[in-house]
């Protein structure tokens, strides 16, 4: 799915600028704002297809793979190890990962940073606080392009760090200008 979604924010992105070109601003925010649920809606695919691999393989920690998977595995006397349901914030499940696959990644700067101002935006769009929109189409064509920019780096650095390899060429290739 991941795939799926980050081709989708391109697209989104791209028809965005397209509607900007002829004045039609409502429209491309609208297709700005789909670009940015895309984009994050596929790292977070991502990362969920990451704990996946891992349990296939079985090569990591059950713990670990029950946080990224939102469940933490706990001794209960009666019945062994058992997993309930317990929320993790993306970023701590992508911290959990390069703290284990990339030690040397300093998560307050370059990518990680733009992740955190996407996240942030993203966030603002989802629980909204105010009644009246009022991002500018600057903001939004700003905030869809470096997001995706991140959550296609962030991608290629967790692949190069756990699979010794980076994300499809094509998908690379999305990254915006």
């Amino acid at each position: 799915m991941f795939e799926l979604y980050l081709k989708d924010s391109a697209v989104f992105l791209d028809r965005g600028k397209q509607a900007s070109r002829v004045a039609n601003f409502d429209d491309a925010c609208r297709h700005y704002r789909a670009s940015v649920f895309c984009a994050y809606s596929a790292l977070e695919a991502f990362v969920y297809y990451i704990a996946s691999s891992f349990e296939q393989a079985n090569t990591v920690e059950k713990h670990e793979i029950a946080f990224i998977n939102d469940r933490r595995v706990l001794f209960d006397p009666a019945v062994g190890l058992k997993e309930r349901s317990e929320y993790h914030s993306l970023e701590d499940k992508i911290r959990v990962l390069l703290r284990r696959f990339a030690p040397e990644v300093n998560t307050g700067m370059g990518s990680w940073q733009r992740l955190h101002v996407f996240k942030e935006f993203r966030d603002s769009l989802v629980h909204p606080k105010q009644i009246e929109d009022v991002t500018s189409e600057a903001e939004y064509l700003q905030n869809a392009t470096d997001g995706l920019k991140s959550v296609i780096d962030i991608m290629n650095l967790l692949s190069l760090s756990i699979y010794q390899r980076p994300i499809r060429q094509k998908l690379l290739d999305l990254r915006p200008d």
